[in-house]
């Protein structure tokens, strides 16, 4: 008798995503939405991504949430490089390790709004989080590896 296993394979885990577009740096979108909500983001370790084609380490700046840690900010832009080339028109993108609820996004969608100069704040949802939760876990283990390093020394 012959066994037949099906595998259900889900998302790496449950993350929300809102894409952002601002014609500003990211340090000055930062503190815009630093004076508009009450728990402060504060700049973190850069994200380092290998850029296959060029053979390099790119830095990419990330603010991380003194009060929350399961919610991040981090910069698709770098000089000459987008983190995400499918959306090369996004400035940043704010990313929770969880899923947020109806009433969380909505809240933070009209947070988001409220930064001047502010063009585009959309929730990413369904099959385009794959790519997200790869760099969220590469950040993951990259934080991982400098605490390590850390208590080396």
């Amino acid at each position: 008798m012959t066994a037949k296993i099906i595998f259900d394979v889900g998302p790496l885990q449950e993350i929300s995503v809102f894409a952002i577009s601002a014609p500003m740096r990211d340090y000055r979108f930062i503190w815009y939405l630093n004076k508009s909500i009450e728990p402060d983001f504060i700049k973190g370790e850069p994200y380092i991504h290998f850029n296959k084609r060029q053979k390099k380490e790119i830095p990419f700046s990330i603010f991380l949430c003194q009060e929350y840690s399961d919610m991040f900010f981090i910069g698709n832009r770098t000089e000459n490089h987008a983190l995400f080339k499918q959306y090369k028109g996004v400035d940043f993108f704010l990313i929770w390790d969880r899923e947020l609820n109806k009433n969380e996004a909505s809240t933070w969608k009209a947070i988001l709004k409220s930064v001047p100069g502010l063009t585009l704040a959309k929730q990413i949802e369904g099959d385009a989080l794959v790519d997200f939760q790869t760099i969220v876990a590469e950040m993951e283990y990259q934080k991982m590896d400098r605490k390590e390093k850390e208590q080396e020394l």
